[in-house]
């Protein structure tokens, strides 16, 4: 049996993630009518999240309730909506977010979830082969990730 070829592999999770994108857009302005705006043409980076739309926010709120099974984006004291619009649009507000986040959660290496994650990370990619600490790391030296 042939290796599986990386490329095509990317290429049909790319049109996996098309259309997901596609039904997730067509739920929210099926659901929302009067609060639905199409996305940026564009992908959004940290240098442009400032562009989006109160409404292009509240759609992603609303899909991340939905996702969730919250009962709202702002409910008692959880208020997502405005959350998002300051990480969004506010660069010194995500930086303190960002910042408080990373004090509030900082899992102890017996907590479930590490354990989980340490377990997966250990095994074999049927594409890439076996994971190992230099591979996961960037030039930094540090795991590798993407935040805004």
């Amino acid at each position: 049996m042939a290796a599986p070829d990386p490329y095509e592999e990317h290429s049909e999770a790319k049109r996996n993630i098309a259309q997901a994108k596609r039904k997730v857009l067509s739920a929210l302005e099926t659901a929302w009518p009067n609060f639905y705006q199409d996305p940026p043409a564009e992908e959004v980076s940290s240098d442009s999240c400032r562009k989006l739309s109160h409404l292009q926010i509240g759609m992603g709120v609303r899909a991340m309730a939905l996702a969730c099974n919250l009962h709202g984006g702002s409910t008692g004291d959880v208020d997502i909506y405005r959350l998002m619009q300051a990480y969004l649009w506010d660069r010194d507000a995500r930086q303190q977010i960002n910042e408080i986040v990373g004090k509030s959660w900082t899992p102890s290496p017996d907590t479930e979830l590490v354990q989980d994650v340490a377990s997966l990370i250990r095994q074999p990619s049927p594409v890439f082969g076996q994971a190992t600490p230099e591979s996961r790391r960037g030039p930094t030296g540090r795991c590798s990730g993407r935040t805004l």
